[in-house]
């Protein structure tokens, strides 16, 4: 490791996604820090990490003192946590830092504390695309502070689809266990946590959304028992998913999985639904056309893969139904401009860039 490294911190999966792409690239100059969730993530890209607790102010100047980095590199993190609480001892030492994002909404809560003042925002932040740059700045976030380099972990995911056209991943061995019919993998996620359980009972990261995961599960238990479907549900949970639930009530040949990665799961999938996940936008580049249900839906659709045309949508029972007994053909793998062969280095580039700036001043915090 170099003597003044660049220092990644990611502790939410889809940050640390999005980070070890690039923290491969830089080598031996990367010193990464990580959680017990996101660990497995960067080692998946053969990049070191070591898990810490940086439950405070104190404790994020320390590890920066101590580190003396050139730059700090985050992922975002749905609450106030080791990146945020990094970032800004970053700048009240002058370290350059960066966040690269890695979903198309709730731009403005990524940066802000709990009062939803934006205290955290970083120098430099990495869109993947003119469209999330745009909705970020109408969010609030600095315009000039924004840059579009693509996402490094869509764009690794590509670079391992045109890999799988010819050595395709090993099927899990949850796909067999039945071995029966349709193979339809349900994307779980955490949204009763998450946004709570009705309009009077909000969760941590905002409004009910009208429906929870509970909802999506036991709706597609019904669908497949009324239309007479014969197949295998795997349900994928969320990396923060605590507990393995059991089978919805009518289901037979359903297993939820916890630890089984993602991709081969997709890969080997017939048809994919879920509810705003990221993991729908991954099967679209497979060549899936997935499927995002989100019944009774309250405010707008933050579902990325369907905004961006790349997912069909169904808000009732009737629509999951139609669309289990006619889901639409797979075609071939799609390669979008977020997903550029080049974003992991145009990250890597816009890093070493600011860093090399070593008189600028520190920014102030928008507010």
């Amino acid at each position: 490791m170099s003597a003044n490294p660049l220092l990644f911190c990611a502790t939410d999966a889809g940050g640390a996604r999005n980070l070890a792409p690039v923290a491969a690239l830089a080598g031996s100059r990367a010193s990464v820090l990580a959680s017990d969730v996101t660990a497995p993530i960067f080692a998946e890209s053969a990049v070191a990490s070591r898990t810490v607790q940086i439950g405070d102010a104190a404790s994020a100047s320390a590890l920066l003192a101590a580190e003396r980095p050139q730059a700090l590199v985050c992922g975002t993190s749905r609450f106030v946590g080791a990146e945020r609480r990094l970032i800004a001892a970053a700048r009240a030492r002058g370290v350059p830092s960066v966040v690269v994002l890695d979903e198309w909404f709730d731009y403005r809560m990524r940066f802000a504390d709990e009062a939803g003042t934006l205290t955290f925002v970083s120098d430099l932040i990495c869109c993947p695309d003119q469209m999330a740059l745009d909705e970020a700045a109408a969010d609030g976030l600095p315009a000039s502070r924004l840059l579009v380099t693509g996402s490094p972990s869509l764009s690794a995911l590509s670079d391992r689809i045109c890999a799988f056209a010819s050595a395709p991943p090993m099927s899990p061995d949850c796909w067999h266990v039945d071995g029966a019919g349709l193979r339809i993998l349900f994307v779980s996620e955490t949204h009763l946590a998450d946004y709570g359980s009705g309009p009077d009972r909000p969760g941590p990261l905002g409004a009910w959304l009208g429906y929870t995961e509970r909802d999506v599960r036991a709706a597609l238990a019904r669908a497949i028992v009324s239309s007479g479907l014969r197949c295998t549900v795997i349900e994928k949970l969320h990396p923060s998913a605590t507990d393995i639930p059991a089978p919805p009530a009518g289901a037979s040949a359903w297993h939820a999985v916890a630890n089984t990665p993602l991709w081969p799961l997709l890969w080997h999938a017939d048809v994919v639904v879920g509810m705003k996940s990221m993991a729908l936008l991954e099967a679209a580049l497979m060549g899936h056309r997935p499927l995002s249900f989100q019944p009774n839906l309250q405010g707008a659709d933050r579902c990325t893969a369907a905004r961006l045309g790349l997912a069909d949508r169904a808000g009732s029972e009737h629509e999951l139904t139609a669309w289990l007994l006619e889901p639409p053909a797979r075609g071939a793998p799609r390669r979008p401009a977020f997903a550029d062969a080049r974003a992991a280095s145009n990250v890597l580039d816009a890093i070493l860039r600011l860093a090399a700036d070593t008189t600028r001043a520190p920014l102030a915090a928008a507010t």
